[in-house]
């Protein structure tokens, strides 16, 4: 961990001069940029992925139409982006307003950050919002609300654990893909940086983010075992899983699944380590 001068002067917090890598696409990295730069950090952009249109729309424009229809008693968004896909469809039928009939079809959202891109892009109050951020919690509260038949918009190749376990309780869900994931560029020159010692951590906010680094490195000619010696920090478990089955060490995972919640995890991870180091008598990096 070597310590460098924040760019903004600002000391105080753990991370204040870490250099920490941001996984995210580029259109959605700027909620960890600034919650970074808040404490300090230096956010290195090295998108792992980006969110483009599926090959063909029309399933995810028959599937708005008929939720206008009121064809399904839930909308079910799992992502922001999800939303915004939904979104997009939305403003070229050119009818916000009567994407849902409240009275008929309801809204549910997986975390804070999905449900707020459900009401800003499109308006919609969130109904039901799971207390854990997890597909699986998701379920389970669809269940317990009577759900009969929600529609699902997900990403291309989603996890299928949403409409399983709400098929194996009867449920008829439908899903359609909203939006595929493929992988990043731009960005730093992680493979370099790694090698000349200056990364202190990085973080991956989706599976998705890690299969992307995971695809870009080893075509950008990066020294995979490098990663060993950096904070690998993710949002979730879903996510810890996918970082863990490529053999990475997960040191930072917090309980609360959202970006905040995983900044603040990374604080105290080098907390942790400033006390060790105060305790052992070493200078503090």
């Amino acid at each position: 961990m070597r310590r460098r001068e924040p760019a903004d002067g600002r000391r105080g917090s753990s991370l204040a001069g870490l250099q920490i890598v941001n996984t995210r696409s580029r259109r959605q990295a700027g909620a960890l940029d600034d919650c970074l730069a808040e404490r300090g950090a230096v956010s290195i952009p090295y998108p792992c992925i980006e969110i483009v249109s599926p090959a063909d729309l029309a399933p995810l424009e028959t599937a708005v139409a008929q939720l206008a229809d009121q064809a399904y008693d839930w909308v079910v968004f799992t992502s922001a982006n999800a939303a915004r896909a939904v979104s997009d469809v939305v403003r070229r039928r050119g009818a916000v307003s009567s994407l849902v009939d409240e009275r008929a079809t309801r809204v549910a959202a997986v975390g804070p950050g999905t449900a707020a891109a459900v009401q800003r892009l499109l308006g919609l109050p969130v109904a039901l919002r799971s207390p854990v951020h997890t597909a699986e919690a998701l379920a389970a509260e669809l269940i317990a609300h009577g759900a009969r038949r929600p529609l699902i918009p997900a990403a291309e190749r989603a996890r299928e654990a949403l409409p399983r376990l709400l098929g194996e309780a009867g449920v008829d869900a439908t899903v359609v893909t909203a939006y595929r994931t493929v992988t990043g560029a731009g960005g730093a020159n992680l493979p370099l940086l790694l090698r000349s010692g200056t990364i202190d951590a990085i973080a991956f906010t989706s599976p998705s983010t890690v299969e992307g680094l995971a695809g870009r490195f080893a075509e950008e000619g990066g020294d995979w075992s490098l990663l060993a010696s950096v904070c690998i920090g993710c949002i979730g478990p879903v996510t810890a899983e996918a970082a863990r089955a490529r053999g990475l060490e997960v040191a930072v995972e917090p309980r609360d699944y959202t970006i905040n919640g995983l900044v603040g995890e990374l604080e105290s991870y080098f907390n942790s380590r400033i006390d060790r180091a105060r305790q052992s008598g070493r200078r503090i990096p």
